[in-house]
């Protein structure tokens, strides 16, 4: 797989534009929506893998620091079942995320707050975008390019 030229930091900052810029253009796009936007629902589902996930996380942490020794995994070193498990929805609920076009406008700024979002959380200061590596990345691009097709339509 080459490596994009594209950097996070610039993928975020221009993300962050287009909430303006879609308004300006698709004026009825809001209203044309006669489906919810699944986008709306991707998000949720993201909410519950990750606190679904914080939970496990701390569940095991206290064990271990009960004296509880977690039997890892087949093939893991230290991972435990459930967490390679919740971890693996986790990557693919992600996966899901990045492939999924809003339809509504309220969904496209909503989905681009929710990543700016999650972006600055995992970053911590180091331009970390939500989506990981290329192949997510570029899943994402196509996602919202094809929302931004659809939406101009229905202005």
């Amino acid at each position: 797989m080459s490596k994009s030229t594209l950097t996070r930091r610039a993928l975020v900052a221009s993300t962050a534009a287009l909430p303006a810029a879609a308004a300006l253009g698709l004026p009825a796009a809001a209203q044309a929506a006669a489906e919810p936007d699944p986008i709306f629902a991707a998000m949720e589902q993201t909410d519950s893998t990750e606190r679904a996930f914080l939970a496990r996380c701390a569940y095991e942490e206290a064990l271990q620091k009960a004296g509880q020794k977690l039997p890892p995994a087949p093939g893991e070193y230290s991972r435990t079942q459930e967490m390679v498990a919740i971890v693996n929805t986790s990557i693919a609920g992600r996966e899901e995320l990045a492939a999924t076009s809003p339809t509504t406008l309220a969904g496209l700024t909503t989905y681009l707050d929710f990543l700016i979002a999650r972006s600055v959380e995992l970053s911590e200061g180091d331009d970390v975008f939500f989506f990981d590596g290329d192949e997510e990345t570029l899943t994402f691009v196509r996602s919202i390019a094809r929302s931004a097709r659809a939406l101009a339509r229905l202005s």
